[in-house]
């Protein structure tokens, strides 16, 4: 769920560690971990895969959670679109606190506080350590000794069952059960014809797990058994794996170095830069942003609030001129000018027409570009899927007329040089 300028942040601080990378490189971890699962699956059945993906990936510090369509053939790099992404920042570490509260309250069943002990900030440090080994232990075993050491410190053994893992997990799997079916509600805002927000409210969760046809277990939490069993209790008809070719905990490491199968990957909301150009008064060129890549399109409260989902700019009053022209023109994430083809007719962008009314660009997460210009007239288009353009001097975004729009492109050689937001 990072915005532009997060990742830019990011980039920032890999190149000043000497990292040669650029917004080409930067990949989402759901994306690499369902290529390394999509390539692992292809590899052992020699089939291709075609269906939706739930990637669910819980680490030590957070839980994230994706829905993907994936198409994939053999022979040739899978293509995939994620409809829908979200994350919390509660997983491992919050069931490693649970579970050294339960070896406290063992201790003070015996007498003994940390409270009233010398380091106790140390101590509870090393319980829970303690604590979290053991939650490791219990992916294999239904009871597991729990030692706490600490020099000059002797405390009692203690011991930790798998009955107690679930209990103390319990709640919040609940929680991360809820995000999985919001995550999917927020897929179907997705889809070429899409529902309303109060009609994606209302669909069953039934019909929502119908739609799921895979489900990847990736982190390092997904080999505690009862998040395979929550899962699959969900989704009795999918394909439950952890399997991404190596342990669950490497599935985005392993992705990763799939460098090949990143040419055919949408988004969810544009990895582009919306820009209105233009000439002012005096001839000057103007740039005004109307989308910065990877900006969330609402608020995710807003998905339970509105009727209609999209994102909206419209000016500040006597911001642009009342007369003459401009271009919506599309740039890629890394800086780069990308072409804007309609129904096979190339050019640098959407016209804009000034006039006495404030005009206004829509974007919806299902592709749709609602254009509104100064004359008060409305032109649609739309984006299939929203894709991560790759490559210099050859970028293209690909789009189709709506209704009656005509296409409004226009070539304007000052408008040639790069842009870079950033």
């Amino acid at each position: 769920m990072w915005t532009g300028r997060q990742r830019k942040r990011l980039l920032d601080v890999a190149r000043s560690a000497g990292l040669p990378v650029d917004d080409h490189t930067l990949i989402d971890e759901p994306i690499a971990a369902g290529v390394a699962w999509v390539n692992n699956r292809i590899a052992r059945s020699g089939q291709g895969v075609r269906g939706q993906l739930l990637v669910f990936d819980m680490g030590g510090g957070t839980l994230d959670v994706a829905v993907l369509d994936v198409h994939a053939e053999l022979g040739h790099d899978p293509e995939m679109s994620v409809l829908s992404s979200w994350g919390i920042d509660e997983a491992g570490d919050a069931l490693d606190e649970r579970l050294a509260a339960e070896l406290e309250r063992q201790l003070l069943d015996q007498g003994i506080n940390l409270d009233n002990m010398s380091y106790s900030r140390a101590l509870r440090t090393v319980v829970r350590q303690a604590a979290k080994e053991a939650k490791e232990r219990l992916s294999e075993e239904l009871d597991t000794p729990v030692a706490i050491r600490y020099p000059s410190v002797d405390l009692p053994a203690l011991s930790l069952s798998r009955e107690q893992l679930d209990t103390a997990f319990d709640e919040q799997l609940s929680r991360a059960a809820d995000l999985v079916w919001a995550v999917l509600r927020g897929a179907q805002v997705t889809h070429e014809v899409t529902k309303t927000p109060s009609e994606i409210r209302r669909v069953p969760l039934e019909s929502l797990a119908r739609e799921v046809d895979f489900v990847l277990l990736a982190g390092g939490m997904s080999r505690v058994p009862s998040v395979a069993r929550r899962l699959a209790a969900m989704f009795p008809k999918a394909e439950i794996s952890s399997d991404a070719g190596g342990p669950s905990e490497e599935a985005i490491v392993a992705g990763l170095a799939e460098t090949a199968s990143y040419e055919r990957i949408n988004l969810h909301r544009p990895p582009l830069h919306f820009v209105l150009e233009y000439e002012d008064s005096d001839g000057v060129p103007q740039r005004e942003p109307v989308y910065e890549a990877h900006s969330p399109f609402y608020p995710p409260f807003q998905a339970m609030q509105r009727s209609s989902l999209y994102y909206e700019w419209r000016p500040k009053p006597g911001a642009l001129p009342a007369r003459g022209e401009g271009l919506v023109s599309i740039y890629t994430a890394g800086g780069e000018r990308a072409a804007l083809s309609i129904d096979g007719a190339r050019g640098d962008g959407f016209l804009l027409r000034f006039g006495r009314k404030p005009p206004a660009v829509l974007i919806y997460p299902n592709g749709r570009v609602l254009i509104i210009d100064g004359k008060g007239e409305q032109a649609e288009f739309m984006v299939p899927r929203w894709p991560v353009i790759r490559g210099k001097d050859h970028a293209v975004l690909y789009a189709k007329k709506r209704g009656g729009s005509r296409a409004p492109m226009l070539e304007r050689s000052w408008m040639k040089d790069p842009l870079f937001l950033h």
